[in-house]
């Protein structure tokens, strides 16, 4: 596949991601951007592990990454939304995010349950010492726990080339 055609493909799937002006939802710019930039990643990793495949199988593919990315964002953007709100809702969010975080376009279903556990673990852990501090503690820590989230995500969500082709 020539290097136009990767980009052409490359184009057309980060268009699916970022044709929704509500994917930032209520996050800052500053919050968002670590989650742009790793379902950017995200997008172009997949792209480049489909270039042997004909049009049609990848953009089924990049169909479904993209989708499971957007899940992703979204469901950060409701986890953030739940700060504050008490740890009903915070439970809850954190329950849908640790299931999209793990659906197979994203990462390789036997490494699901180590990308569940330390997800868990950071979101947990970033709960316990962020509960009862004031607006704008809980603000400045909604950029660290994205980019916290976005390196989590980066490391563990993306497959080997490989093993798409």
């Amino acid at each position: 596949m020539s290097e136009e055609a990767v980009n052409r493909r490359l184009h057309r799937a980060a268009e699916r991601l970022l044709d929704d002006e509500r994917l930032q939802g209520r996050m800052t710019d500053r919050e968002f951007q670590p989650l742009l930039d790793w379902a950017m990643a995200t997008i172009e990793h997949a792209v480049l592990a489909t270039v042997r495949l004909p049009d049609a199988a990848a953009d089924v593919h990049l169909d479904a990454v993209s989708t499971a990315a957007r899940r992703v964002v979204e469901d950060v953007d409701r986890l953030l939304a739940a700060r504050g709100r008490g740890s009903r809702e915070w439970s809850r969010a954190v329950r849908v995010l640790l299931e999209d975080v793990a659906a197979p376009e994203l990462v390789r279903p036997r490494s699901s349950a180590a990308v569940r556990a330390r997800l868990a673990a950071t979101l947990a852990g970033w709960f316990e010492t962020k509960r009862g501090r004031s607006a704008c503690d809980v603000d400045a820590s909604g950029d660290r726990l994205t980019h916290e989230l976005a390196r989590l995500l980066s490391e563990t969500t993306q497959h080997p080339v490989r093993e798409i082709l």
